[in-house]
């Protein structure tokens, strides 16, 4: 089990909304462990409302699936991309998503790895060594090519968490807090309307005094899945 925390200086429903947009990865991670090539590879997707919040699911062209879980109001179950070659398949984690105000907020996340016994050792060494070498923290680097100062490409990636710097710079590049006035959503942000349809209903619904919708988690029926 491993977990980890960092801040983010953009609001946190940008984030909420990344999760919910798989097609991001084919293009802002293509080059990890894992990624799908969003130019001929990109997935179709659905997203239906669960007894916890979303259903999420994916299929790409090349036939592999995937399926998460979002419960509301921030959080997210998903199979997400192997963190280093040899290690089997994916890592399982949840994330929570919590404002700090306005223009910052913080993910909490926990994950598991599936690792033999005998490996756990060598594999937690892999770790703490890889984890030594990150001396650049990627919100400052993500300040720095947004402001033009350096190239993502230029960025050593043994020197940073760099899936956390390529979202860093998507997603802070959005504005501190997204102007979606002038967006135009597609089928891969199928996710993305679900969840701003579900938090608007159950604000009104707060707003106007009504009974709000009782999520709970039932293991058995949400299930995650990934195929690599």
């Amino acid at each position: 089990m491993e977990w980890d925390s960092y801040t983010r200086h953009c609001n946190y429903f940008q984030n909420v909304e990344n999760s919910l947009d798989t097609t991001h990865v084919g293009f802002v991670h293509r080059d990890q462990i894992g990624a799908f090539d969003g130019r001929v590879d990109c997935p179709l997707v659905r997203a239906e409302e669960s007894d916890w919040g979303i259903t999420f699911y994916a299929t790409r062209p090349s036939g592999k699936k995937f399926v998460s879980q979002w419960g509301m109001p921030n959080i997210f179950h998903l199979k997400g991309l192997p963190n280093e070659p040899g290690v089997a398949g994916v890592r399982e984690f949840l994330a929570w998503w919590v404002p700090i105000d306005d223009a910052r907020h913080h993910q909490f996340g926990v994950y598991q790895v599936q690792i033999p016994a005998a490996a756990a050792a060598e594999y937690q060494q892999r770790r703490a060594a890889r984890e030594a070498k990150r001396d650049m923290l990627h919100t400052e680097l993500a300040e720095a090519i947004l402001a033009g100062r350096l190239r993502l490409a230029d960025v050593d990636p043994a020197r940073t968490d760099l899936v956390r710097l390529q979202d860093d710079v998507a997603q802070v590049a959005q504005g501190r807090i997204a102007d979606r006035t002038r967006e135009r959503l597609g089928r891969g942000d199928r996710g993305v309307l679900l969840i701003r349809a579900l938090w608007d209903r159950e604000l009104r619904a707060l707003a106007a005094g009504r009974p709000l919708e009782q999520w709970h988690y039932d293991p058995e029926r949400l299930q995650v899945t990934k195929e690599l």
